[in-house]
C-alpha cells in the first residue's frame, strides 16, 4: 500500500456471512497489514502423519497464530528484506534444520544419528502444535529461489527423500566459516586477504640507532616507541600500567586504579618513572599490532620469556599493509621517507595456546626483500611486552539477573509487552573442539515502561569448562510478543522455541564430533580465536533471525553477539584491572547496543547491556553478572 492510503468499503451483513464488506479508514506513513474475514474458502490443507496441517494459521510469517487485539507487527516482507540486506553468507544450520523439519513432517524414518536425535526431540512437541513444523517448511518453499539461496546454504539437500549426513553437515559448516572469514576482516584490520605494506627503508650510514621496522600501537594503545615522540600528557591513562585496589564503599566493593610509578615491569618515562603499559593477554588471544614497514606477508612475531621463563617462540602473522599513506613527502624542498607512526601497517598474531603464563618480550621480524644486503636477512622491530596472566585452572560463571523496560514498544497505550529472551552460549577449546551449545529462554509478560523484573538465567558455569576454554561466544536474541492471550501463546512459543534450541544444540554436537579439528585450529591461526568466535556467534544469530522471520509473528527488539576470551573474563572479575570503558554499536538488524559497567569487585563484575530498537521505539536493558569461581 502507498503512504497515507485510505481504504473504504461497506459493512458485513448479519444475514450473509459469506460476504464481507468492511469500512476502514487508514492513514499510514509505512507498511500496512490488514487481516480481515474476506479470505475465500480454501481447500483442505495436506495433513501431517500426526494429524497436523501445513497451512500457516496466522498468515505469512505467522506460523503461531497472533491474538486479536495485539500490537502491530512488522511484516514478513520487512523482516526478510532486512535479513537479505545484511546476510553475506547463507546459513548451513538453517538449511539443515529446514531439512530435518521437512523429513520429520513427511513421516520419514531417521536415517542417521543426526536425524535420530532431532526427531526424538521433535516428537516431544504436542501434536496440536506440530503444524508449526510444516508451516515453517511451507514458508521456506514460498520464498523465491534467489532469496532461499541468499539465506540458506544450497549445498545441502532439500528434497524430502535425501537425508543430511553428519559429515556433510560438519563440512558445510566449516566451509561457511571459511566463507564468512573471507568477507569479514578481523577486528581492526582493513583487509580479508593478506596484503604487504610499502617498503619505507633507507640504507644506514655509520652508527644509526633508528628502528626502521616499528611497533607503534598494540591493540589500539600507543607504545613508548611511538613517533613522532609524544609528551607524557598526550598519552591516555589506559596506555600506562595501572595499580588497582579493591576498596569497600558502603556495602559495595569498588576497584580504585591509579597510574603506576616506579618498579615498572616494562618501559618507563623519565624522570618521574611512569610505567608504560604491559599488554595483558591470554593464550589463544589475538593481538593487533600497528606500525611501520610490515612489507612482507611472511612477517612473524618473536616471543621471548623473561626470567625465570626460558620459552622462545616464533609465530606467524596476518599482515594488512598501509596502501594509502605515500612512501615519501617533501620537507623544506627535500624528499624524505614517511616512516613514522603516521603509517598504519597492521598485523595480527595469535598467542600460542600452550604458552606458559608469565612476562614476555616480543618484536616483529620481517624478511629483507628490500634489495639492501647491508640490512641483513631480516629487519627486526623494537621490543614490547606481553603478560600472560590467566592460570589454566581459572573458571567463570555468567548469569543474567534483571530485565528492565526503559521504553515499551509503541504504541504504549495498546497494552503491555510480552518479552522472550533467548541466550545461546558456546565456546572453543584449546584443541579446536566446540563446547556444547547451551540455550536458555526467559519469557516475561506484562512489561511496561519503567518496570524491572527478575530474569535469572545461567549462561556459563564452571561445569561447562571441563578444560581450558580460550573463548566464550554468547548470542542474545530478544523478541517482543506483545499479545493479549499471553498464556496460550507463550506456552506454544516456549514449546517450539525450546525444541528449536535443543535441536540446534544437537546439531552443534554432531558438527563438533565430525568436524576436522585441524581445520578449526588452522582457521584460528589465520584469523585469531576472537574473530572465529565472533563468526560462530554470527552463525547462531543468523539462524535465529531467519527462523524468527519464518515462523513467529513476534518482532525482534534486541539482538547481540559478544565474544569473551578467558583473559577478558579474568580482567572483568579481578580487582587488579579497571572497569572497561562504555561501548556502543549497531547490529546488522538495526538494534543499537550500549554496554556499561555497573559494579566491579575483587572477583565479580556487573554489567548493563542496553538494546534500543528504533523500529519499535523500544529500549530494554539486561543485567549480567560475571563471577570468578576458581
Amino acid at each position: 500500500m502507498n503512504d497515507s492510503s485510505v481504504i473504504q468499503g461497506g459493512r458485513m451483513s448479519k444475514h450473509d456471512e459469506k460476504s464481507c464488506n468492511i469500512n476502514i479508514h487508514i492513514h499510514s506513513q509505512g507498511d500496512v497489514n490488514i487481516y480481515n474475514c474476506s479470505t475465500p474458502p480454501q481447500p483442505c490443507p495436506p495433513s501431517l502423519p500426526d494429524g497436523g496441517t501445513s497451512t500457516p494459521p496466522g498468515g505469512p510469517g505467522a506460523c503461531v497464530p497472533l491474538a486479536l487485539g495485539s500490537k502491530p507487527k512488522q511484516s514478513q516482507h520487512q523482516k526478510l528484506a532486512r535479513l537479505l540486506a545484511s546476510t553475506k553468507v547463507p546459513s548451513t544450520l538453517a538449511a539443515g534444520l529446514i531439512q530435518l523439519l521437512r523429513r520429520f513432517a513427511a513421516g520419514r524414518a531417521p536415517a542417521n544419528e543426526l536425524e535420530q536425535g532431532a526427531f526424538d526431540r521433535l516428537r516431544q512437541i504436542p501434536q496440536s502444535d506440530r503444524h508449526i513444523m510444516s508451516c515453517i517448511v511451507a514458508q521456506f518453499d514460498g520464498l523465491s529461489q534467489a532469496d532461499r539461496n541468499r539465506l540458506f546454504n544450497s549445498s545441502l539437500p532439500s528434497d524430502v527423500d535425501t537425508p543430511i549426513s553428519p559429515k556433510q553437515l560438519a563440512d558445510a559448516f566449516i566451509a561457511e566459516i571459511q566463507q564468512r572469514m573471507q568477507t569479514t576482516p578481523a577486528d581492526g584490520l582493513d583487509c580479508t586477504v593478506a596484503t604487504p605494506g610499502k617498503i619505507r627503508v633507507y640504507e644506514p650510514v655509520g652508527e644509526d640507532p633508528f628502528t626502521q621496522v616499528r611497533i607503534c600501537q598494540v591493540d589500539g594503545l600507543r607504545t613508548s616507541n611511538f613517533i613522532p615522540q609524544l609528551n607524557l600528557g598526550e598519552y591516555l591513562p589506559t596506555e600506562f600500567e595501572q595499580i588497582c585496589v579493591p576498596e569497600l564503599h558502603g556495602d559495595q566493593v569498588e576497584v580504585i586504579c591509579s597510574v603506576q610509578q616506579g618498579n615498572c615491569p616494562g618501559y618507563s618515562w623519565s624522570p618521574n618513572d611512569t610505567c608504560f603499559k604491559v599488554f595483558d593477554v591470554q593464550t589463544g588471544d589475538s593481538v593487533l599490532v600497528q606500525g611501520v614497514n610490515y612489507f612482507s606477508t611472511n612477517a612473524t612475531v618473536e616471543l621471548r620469556g623473561r626470567a625465570p621463563l626460558t620459552e622462545q617462540r616464533e609465530v606467524p602473522t596476518f599482515v594488512c599493509g598501509d596502501q594509502d599513506t605515500p612512501i615519501s613527502e617533501t620537507v623544506n624542498g627535500q624528499t624524505v621517507l614517511i616512516n613514522d607512526c603516521r603509517v598504519h601497517d597492521k598485523l595480527r598474531f595469535t598467542v600460542p595456546l600452550d604458552l606458559p603464563p608469565g612476562m614476555y618480550e616480543f618484536n616483529v621480524k620481517v624478511p629483507n626483500i628490500t634489495g639492501i644486503p647491508s640490512l641483513g636477512p631480516f629487519l627486526v622491530s623494537n621490543n614490547e611486552f606481553l603478560r600472560v596472566n590467566v592460570p589454566s585452572t581459572a573458571r567463570f560463571k555468567i548469569v543474567s539477573e534483571k530485565l528492565h523496560c526503559k521504553d515499551e514498544t509503541s504504541p504504549a497505550w495498546f497494552g503491555a509487552d510480552e518479552i522472550g529472551i533467548t541466550f545461546l552460549t558456546t565456546g572453543l577449546f584449546s584443541d579446536g573442539s566446540f563446547a556444547q551449545l547451551e540455550g536458555v529462554t526467559s519469557l516475561r509478560g506484562d512489561m511496561d515502561s519503567g518496570e524491572t523484573v527478575d530474569m535469572t538465567c545461567v549462561l556459563l558455569t564452571p561445569e561447562h569448562q571441563d578444560q581450558p576454554m580460550p573463548l566464550v561466544a554468547i548470542t542474545t536474541v530478544a523478541i517482543g510478543y506483545e499479545i493479549d492471550n499471553y498464556d496460550q501463546y507463550a506456552k506454544q512459543v516456549q514449546g517450539f522455541q525450546d525444541a528449536f534450541v535443543n535441536i540446534m544444540s544437537w546439531m552443534w554436537k554432531i558438527i563438533a564430533a565430525n568436524a576436522a579439528l585441524w581445520a578449526i585450529v588452522a582457521l584460528a591461526a589465520v584469523s585469531g580465536w576472537p574473530l572465529l568466535g565472533a563468526l560462530i556467534g554470527a552463525v547462531l544469530l543468523t539462524l535465529t533471525a531467519v527462523f524468527l522471520a519464518l515462523w513467529a509473528p513476534a518482532d525482534l527488539i534486541a539482538q547481540d553477539t559478544f565474544v569473551l576470551s578467558m583473559g577478558d573474563l579474568f580482567a572483568l572479575t579481578s580487582g587488579n584491572f579497571p572497569s572497561p570503558p562504555p561501548q556502543s554499536y549497531v547490529t546488522d538488524q538495526g538494534i543499537r547496543v550500549g554496554v556499561e559497567a555497573i559494579e566491579k569487585g575483587a572477583s565479580h563484575y556487573l554489567e548493563r547491556r542496553k538494546y534500543r530498537c528504533d523500529d519499535e521505539d523500544s529500549e530494554y536493558h539486561v543485567t549480567l553478572r560475571y563471577t570468578r569461581e576458581q
